[in-house]
């Protein structure tokens, strides 16, 4: 009886493993837009914190943010011959409907709220990108510019987090992104 039923187990396993959702793999042009729309968001947040910051290293902070991601989405536009289609993909859309909730929460904060809402999502948004290009761009580019820019964003990426995570640290403990400290 135990013979029998192994190769209907093997069986079940391998149709159900045939049916787990793989990671989606994307293609060059797909990971540009995504890169853009990571660097858009962080020059958005990075002109509100220009606006609402109190602490001048919050501010020096996020003029670095803006022109590096503006420097960035320009490395971006000379990438040539990129290889697939700018479909939308559920990364793009799902980095649409995050960033939008990121940017709302931090514009209803007051100027006193800000500056610890905006570094805890700086540190939060910066270990996400990290992870998306570590497990998501680098396994699927194709194009060695590509890949160039990536490993260089990386290196970015872990510099901006660093420096966000001292600002945080200095700042004493923060409060948890999205809490309205807005005076009602």
């Amino acid at each position: 009886m135990r013979k029998a039923l192994f190769p209907l187990a093997a069986a079940v396993l391998l149709g159900a493993a045939a049916t787990i959702p793989t990671e989606p793999r994307f293609n060059d042009k797909q990971i540009a837009a995504a890169l853009k729309s990571i660097n858009d968001h962080e020059i958005d947040l990075a002109e509100m914190a220009d606006d609402k910051a109190t602490r001048s290293d919050v501010k020096e902070f996020a003029a670095m943010m803006k022109r590096e991601h503006e420097m960035m989405n320009d490395q971006v536009d000379d990438l040539d011959d990129l290889e697939g289609d700018e479909d939308a993909t559920p990364l793009l859309d799902e980095l649409d409907r995050t960033q939008g909730e990121a940017h709302d929460q931090l514009d209803r904060l007051d100027s006193a709220g800000f500056d610890a809402a905006y570094m805890t999502h700086m540190v939060g948004g910066h270990q996400k990108a990290l992870d998306m290009v570590d497990n998501k761009f680098m396994p699927t580019a194709t194009s060695p510019e590509l890949r160039q820019l990536l490993q260089a964003a990386k290196t970015k990426m872990e510099a901006h987090l660093r420096q966000a995570e001292r600002i945080q640290a200095s700042a004493g403990s923060m409060p948890a992104m999205g809490r309205d400290t807005t005076h009602r």
